[in-house]
């Protein structure tokens, strides 16, 4: 049975792919899709910083005007504890990141927040990008091999809290031992050093308690519970973390648009592990991006047959095999990529990606102006550059049919800026020319 999001209103077949939130403090809940939820997950990061400035700005000026009363400095107190808390951040990954180039493992990047890219940096040899919630973090690392797998990963998983601990010790050499526990200091003066001790504490026990909690990239497993999940790994969970070597050596060169180099991390890959379903996906993503649109679809076709997949799996899959028939064409493929784009949208239809191959299969078909309303949206939501270029062409393309040369002009132009070598843009280019001529221009 299908259900809506409570939000935008988009239906799932497939209602374990959507969130439950709770309403404020009722017992009742509300469903979110994955969009949404980052939303609302991003929103709540934002009130949160909104408030601790908030209260800080009351704090202080209730400090400086009547320096006596407890629920200034309480809350002054409070606000620092927030800026520590967030000054954390740093150090604990870095604690991650430090002791797994020790170990030798491949460490990609060091996050810090969430949401929108505001800059990236190089600090202490590693990628940092810094995002504009700054609320959590973590850093992306895999081993580059499998001995001692479990030992190095546990070494590597308890660096970050380590780091809080060891900043809880620095603070203990500031911090009088009679004053550690006196919460009563804190309504009466400016305690930095205690509080920096308490939000180290709160980091380390926060991290170590096994559990796992709500992000805007969705739910993540604290370091305790990773702990125990490494702990008590098996054979696959050990191949999955090799094989994501691979996966995300493709996917930094993919994002630097080194398709070449990418697919030879691929093919690395599975040489190794020829089974592995990210391998193969990518395997079938680089193909088509370089045009070998058969071969793509082969490895699409081979992923949708596999019966481990699960709903939202198979559902991908649908989308990727669809949007290979409709770059091909014919009318055959035109009609299995008509069925199989609107399958995808019925399971999981709040992606861009499947937006954009739905707007993609109707464009072929012929139904231009439904095609547009899709294809805006997926580059309106789509999370990178090539996605964004790919809408960019097919939109193009779209005005082009239409005879709207200006508009098509304004695409082409746009996913040339986005991404200038767009497996699309000698596709969209054509039709633009082909439209110009028929208009003697």
């Amino acid at each position: 049975m299908a259900i809506a999001c409570d939000k935008c209103g988009i239906e799932t077949e497939i209602p374990e792919a959507f969130i439950k939130q709770r309403k404020s403090f009722r017992r009742s809940f509300r469903n979110e899709c994955p969009r949404c939820y980052a939303e609302s997950q991003l929103a709540h990061q934002r009130r949160s910083l909104l408030w601790n400035l908030a209260y800080g700005a009351l704090g202080l000026v209730l400090v400086l005007t009547v320096p006596d009363r407890i629920s200034g400095w309480l809350l002054l107190n409070l606000f620092f504890f927030q800026v520590f808390l967030i000054a954390s951040i740093l150090p604990h990954e870095f604690g991650h990141a430090l002791v797994a180039r020790w170990l030798g493992f491949r460490v990609f990047k060091v996050y810090v927040g969430f949401g929108k890219t505001l800059f990236t940096r190089n600090l202490f040899g590693f990628q940092t990008e810094f995002r504009a919630i700054p609320l959590g973090g973590f850093a992306l690392a895999t081993p580059t091999d499998a001995r001692l797998f479990r030992l190095k990963q546990l070494a590597f998983i308890f660096a970050g809290p380590l780091a809080n601990l060891l900043l809880c010790a620095v603070a203990l050499l500031f911090v009088p031992l009679h004053q550690l526990w006196d919460f009563g200091l804190l309504g009466q003066t400016l305690s930095p050093g205690q509080v920096f001790l308490y939000a180290n504490l709160f980091i380390l026990v926060q991290n170590l308690w096994p559990h796992t909690f709500n992000t805007p990239i969705g739910k993540l497993a604290s370091d305790g519970k990773l702990l125990w999940q490494t702990l008590f790994a098996k054979t696959d969970m050990v191949n999955n973390a090799m094989a994501a070597r691979y996966v995300l050596e493709a996917m930094n060169h993919h994002e630097k648009q080194q398709n070449i180099e990418a697919l030879t991390w691929v093919e690395q890959g599975l040489a190794s592990f020829p089974d592995n379903f990210l391998l193969l996906n990518w395997r079938g993503i680089l193909l088509l991006e370089q045009k070998h649109y058969q071969a793509a679809g082969d490895c699409f076709k081979t992923l949708l047959a596999r019966s481990d997949n699960s709903p939202a799996v198979r559902a991908l899959m649908l989308n990727n095999v669809a949007y290979v028939d409709a770059l091909l064409g014919g009318v055959e493929r035109l009609a299995e990529a008509d069925r199989y784009s609107q399958e995808a949208m019925s399971l999981i239809g709040w992606m861009p990606a499947v937006k954009g191959t739905r707007g993609t299969a109707l464009l072929e078909s012929g139904k231009i102006e439904d095609a547009l309303v899709l294809l805006h949206e997926s580059m309106k939501h789509a999370d990178n550059p090539s996605g964004k270029a790919q809408n960019a062409c097919f939109i193009s393309m779209a005005e082009a049919r239409r005879g709207n040369l200006a508009e098509s002009r304004k695409y082409l132009d746009e996913a040339k800026k986005l991404t200038p070598d767009c497996f699309l843009l000698e596709r969209a280019t054509i039709e633009f020319q082909n439209a110009a001529a028929k208009q003697g221009i």
